[in-house]
């Protein structure tokens, strides 16, 4: 099936329930013939871990995709204070004006490189990209395949781009060097005014 019609993770209703048994018995696999460690999968206890469908689906779409998780992305799965509830999108996640970690910069270069889009505009499209932002635009190079004509999948690819940061914009930043000139000004005019004030008065005496 086409990703173009496979729904994220992040929408699904039963996203929020626990990893089904084919999901682990596929993570299993990959582990072992990628030399993972993935320890909610090879230890009895699952690692304390409660991970749910659509962490495990993340996961080993990642993996097929050749992007190798470390050992803290794998640890912070099924962390998630409330089981059985839907994941959030991105906008609601607490660090999603952060920076993107490492393995969501690895799979943007795999994905991007796989369906021949240069590196010069991969590197402009992670050079302001958030932790959300990334995670959206993972999900929509996911959903759209390979286009033969160079110009036509370079413009789909700026487009993608585009679309995940007009989703979850940054919010704008007030420049502190320009606030600090202002205040510095309006200290300026005040002692200016106070000044002239002074001046007349003693002039009146």
């Amino acid at each position: 099936m086409a990703f173009a019609f496979i729904r994220p993770p992040e929408e699904w209703a039963t996203g929020g329930e626990p990893m089904t048994g084919p999901q682990g018995g596929k993570l299993r696999y990959m582990a072992a013939i990628r030399s993972l460690d993935i320890p909610f999968v090879s230890r009895a206890n699952h690692n304390g871990q409660n991970v749910t469908k659509a962490e495990a689906s993340t996961l080993i779409g990642m993996i097929k995709d050749g992007v190798r998780p470390s050992m803290e992305y794998l640890d912070s799965l099924g962390r998630l204070p409330f089981l059985f509830a839907p994941p959030p999108h991105p906008r609601y996640w607490h660090d999603r004006h952060g920076e993107p970690s490492a393995e969501q910069i690895a799979w943007i270069i795999h994905l991007s490189t796989r369906r021949g889009i240069p590196m010069d505009l991969i590197q402009g499209a992670l050079a302001d990209i958030s932790h959300g932002q990334a995670s959206l635009l993972i999900g929509r190079l996911r959903r759209n395949g390979y286009i033969r004509n160079k110009a036509d999948r370079n413009a789909r690819f700026v487009k993608l781009v585009r679309a995940a940061k007009e989703e979850l914009p940054r919010p704008i930043k007030v420049e502190e060097d320009a606030s600090e000139d202002k205040m510095a000004d309006v200290a300026s005019d005040s002692e200016a005014n106070y000044g002239e004030v002074s001046a007349e008065v003693k002039v009146e005496d």
